[in-house]
């Protein structure tokens, strides 16, 4: 008898979302907040009125830009990159919010009771009405974000090593 096994790795099958488990990750939205005084192109440091519903790092988007902070104070973005042109006062400041650790890919998100479609953008994001984008492994709301709204992804586990997946077949 001989047997046959086949190991796909976690990279292989996570270009096959429909294979996996759908789960479910809820959060409530922080408001967006405004700039409070422009900013250069390269600038590493980005300040606001107050980080205080912020993450202490992660990632934001500013008119389509999205950028990465390692630290807040409490009035400041400190560790940023990825600020590629210059920034004006007033600028609204979204919150990309992180995922869960065994997310694969996005499927549906509902933001209260109105659901939206995941487009796949990588630079300049602007999302359309009615879809979401994700940068990385953080989602960015379709809509201006408002405090305290009940959000609902419903997203694809990812494969979670080589061994994820074993096919076997013996032959006679």
């Amino acid at each position: 008898m001989l047997k046959f096994a086949n190991r796909f790795s976690a990279e292989f099958l996570n270009k096959f979302p429909w294979a996996f488990q759908l789960d479910t990750y809820g959060f409530t939205t922080v408001a967006d907040l405004s700039l409070s005084a422009a900013a250069s192109a390269s600038a590493t440091t980005l300040s606001v009125a107050s980080t205080s519903t912020f993450p202490t790092s992660g990632m934001i988007m500013i008119k389509g830009l999205p950028i990465t902070y390692t630290g807040t104070t409490a009035t400041t973005f400190t560790g940023c990159s990825g600020v590629d042109r210059a920034l004006e006062s007033g600028d609204a400041v979204c919150l990309g919010y992180s995922m869960p650790s065994n997310f694969g890919r996005p499927s549906t998100l509902f933001l209260g009771n109105v659901e939206y479609q995941f487009e796949h953008r990588t630079q300049n994001i602007d999302p359309a009405q009615y879809t979401y984008t994700m940068v990385t492994t953080y989602l960015f709301l379709p809509v201006a974000s408002t405090a305290s709204n009940l959000c609902v992804l419903h997203y694809y586990k990812k494969a979670t090593d080589n061994a994820a997946v074993t096919d076997t077949a013996e032959i006679m």
